[in-house]
This record gives C-alpha cells, structure tokens and sequence, in this order.
C-alpha cells in the first residue's frame, strides 16, 4: 500500500503538466474551463455532500512484469469543512484546523486550514489546475459524450515535454458535474527489470506503463452534524500544549500550526 501513497502524494505535488486546445472543439459543447468550473460549482453548491472513492494503481512493464494495488476512502465535505479518509490515514479540517492522523505510523500532522471550499478539497484538484492553466504547450485537450450520462475531458500528450501520456476525467452529464472517475498513464524507466545485468555496459532501461484511477461513487447528503469536524476527536489542549486525545496517547503530534496555540474552532 506504500506504493499506492508515494504516487497519490507525486501526484498531489507534481504540477508541471502542460495544455494545448483544441481549435476544432464543437461550438456546442463547452470548452475545457468551462467543464472544470461545472465540476467543481457542483460540489462547492451543496452545503453538506460526502461520497466515497477507490484509488486503483497498476504497473505493467514490457517483460510482463506487472502490479496491481488499491486502496478505498471516503468523503465528507461542509463548505471549508472535510473529513476524508485514504487506507488508514485520516483527515480533517474545520475553521481553525488541518489534522491528519497517520495510524500505521502512529503520529499526527496538525497545520492551518489549507482551502476555503469544498471544491478545492477535490482529489487531484492541484493537477487538473495545472493541466489546465500553469502551461499551454504539451497536451491537447478534447470533451467528448461517454454515453447519455457521462462526459469526459481528455488531455493527451502532444509532444515529448509532456509528463504524463493521457488524463481523463469523467463526469456527470446531468444537472450537477460530480466527477464519475479520474484516470491518468504514465511510463516510467527501470533497470531492476532488465534481463541483460546492470553490468554489461550495454544495459537499456526497461520503460513500466503505469496508471493511476480514483472511482468516484455513492453520492448523497448527509452528514450535518458540525462535531463530524471538532479537533477535539483528535487533540487536545493541555497545560498549554497540545496533545494527542485520549484514543490517540500513544501518537506523537508535529505541530506546524501558526496562531495563538490554545486557539479553537468556533
């Protein structure tokens, strides 16, 4: 599950992708930033909206090696408020606070909130961003009909600056654009595979298809209760430090939060 989180975590950081439009792009259907801000206007519209997804991540190589490895989660968003979880870590963030409880690790990350609505909270967002926007030169962009539900926006690599061969992201034809699906492949290098010996001068790398896929379902609405994102579940404030709460006094915490320390969420 490691690997699943090293990518997740590459692909949260990594926003060095490049765009390209295209010109030939029906007048009907709606241009790339009008897709995104549909997506991300569905989930920023609803006050209280939780869902669940499935990170799924394979690796196949050209000598028929090949790795296949996935990991559930679950969402709950209430405007700047959201509590999701990914495998066994936990996330939460209210006005005051962003908490992460690392559970196989045994430690908690506790910093200031790091976006102002739920759209910003996306899986992916700081990618499909950068896609989009940060440069206009290695993918060509096209939106196409799926079937009578769904549509998808597809960025496919123009040239070979690009850093990633394909990203697709699906979504709902309907009323509301919630995401149905987010797809992207990559090829990576790697000697460990090659059957020539890393010592015979004349090794050549050996190039992995890897793909990355998060399953976006079960919509509904639900979860009103504002204690769903008290700091309180986690931490606790306590001769002017805080600590782990009780379920978690064996954690350690790595406090980067700025502000007064005793602050609270209202």
């Amino acid at each position: 599950m490691k690997k699943v989180m090293n990518i997740i975590v590459v692909v949260f950081m990594i926003v060095c992708c490049s765009v390209k439009s295209n010109d030939a792009m029906a007048q009907k259907q709606k241009t790339p930033d009008q897709v995104m801000t549909s997506i991300y206007t569905a989930y920023d519209s609803i006050s209280n909206l939780s869902f669940d997804v499935a990170y799924t991540y394979t690796d196949d190589s050209l000598n028929g090696h090949s790795a296949h490895e996935s990991m559930k989660g679950a969402y709950t968003m209430s405007g700047k408020k959201v509590l999701y979880n990914l495998g066994n870590i936990q996330f939460m963030q209210n006005d005051s606070f962003f908490i992460a409880v690392y559970n196989d690790e045994k430690f908690i990350l506790v910093t200031n909130p790091r976006v102002a609505n739920v759209g910003s909270n996306l899986p992916m967002r700081s990618m499909m961003d950068s896609m989009l926007h940060s440069y206009a030169a290695d993918y060509t962009i096209s939106v196409k009909r799926i079937n009578d539900s769904t549509n998808a926006i597809s960025f496919v690599r123009a040239d070979s600056l690009a850093k990633f061969d394909k990203l697709t992201v699906s979504y709902s034809s309907k009323k509301r654009a919630f995401l149905r699906s987010i797809s992207y492949n990559f090829k990576q290098a790697s000697m460990d595979d090659n059957p020539t010996g890393p010592d015979n001068g004349n090794e050549q790398p050996v190039y992995h298809t890897k793909n990355l896929t998060i399953n976006f379902s079960n919509y509904r609405v639900d979860n009103f209760s504002k204690n769903l994102y008290d700091e309180g579940d986690y931490i606790k404030f306590d001769n002017g430090n805080w600590v782990p709460a009780d379920k978690y006094e064996n954690f350690k915490i790595y406090y980067t939060r700025t502000g007064a320390a005793g602050t609270q969420s209202k």
